[in-house]
């Protein structure tokens, strides 16, 4: 069986804001962590891939450098692109601001941002990441870490259990916290086939 381990990146080191493109990093220390968190587990991880955005690669590369695993970066699990709003601090908006972002927290798809990918663009592209990388996965009894974005994570779980990925709650609702690990499981002969074996746990208590 192969095994994927989709993990969200750490806290960003930044005021409370939509990140999606805008390249905000995670503290050092709190990527240190995660890396020994990691290794505690003593998964054995044959394969790395990553977001390019640098709250997820240079964790992915701290993690290839410890276990002497080469990282490779998709494009298509960067994060959404928040358009006007991205990286905008909440503090800073205005009234008039959150007046044009509170229609997309309840309906996404008929509201999107200024400027900003769609929501079925976005879905596109993630899962043309997505489908790209489970057909990489050829070899059985193999363990990949995907170091990726939170919404990123509930679009592909979205895909695997065939829920609406239009449905805001999806986005709202699912807690994928940072540093967690979602597990899924496939037969490499039956990549289609793809089991959800835990979501957003936490780091400290995940074992394969």
């Amino acid at each position: 069986m192969q095994n994927i381990l989709l993990m969200r990146h750490g806290k960003v080191s930044a005021p409370p804001a939509l990140y999606g493109v805008t390249d905000v990093e995670v503290a050092k220390n709190t990527n240190l962590d995660i890396v020994s968190a990691l290794g505690a587990t003593q998964i054995d991880i044959q394969n790395i891939y990553s977001s390019p955005l640098k709250r997820c690669a240079t964790l992915a590369q701290m993690v290839s450098q410890t276990m002497n695993i080469d990282v490779a970066h998709v494009d298509e699990l960067a994060e959404m692109n928040f358009g006007t709003f991205d990286g905008v601090p909440f503090d800073k908006m205005s009234k008039q601001d959150w007046l044009s972002v509170e229609p997309f927290w309840s309906d996404p798809v008929n509201h999107p941002l200024p400027q900003a990918e769609s929501l079925s663009q976005f879905r596109a592209r993630v899962l043309h990441g997505w489908h790209s990388l489970l057909a990489l996965l050829s070899q059985p009894n193999k363990t990949t870490l995907v170091v990726a974005h939170g919404g990123v994570i509930r679009l592909i779980l979205a895909e695997v259990l065939g829920l609406d990925w239009a449905n805001p709650k999806l986005y709202s609702t699912l807690d994928i916290g940072n540093a967690s690990i979602t597990h899924l499981q496939f037969n490499s002969e039956f990549p289609a086939h793809v089991k959800v074996k835990m979501v957003g746990a936490s780091l400290h208590s995940f074992k394969l």
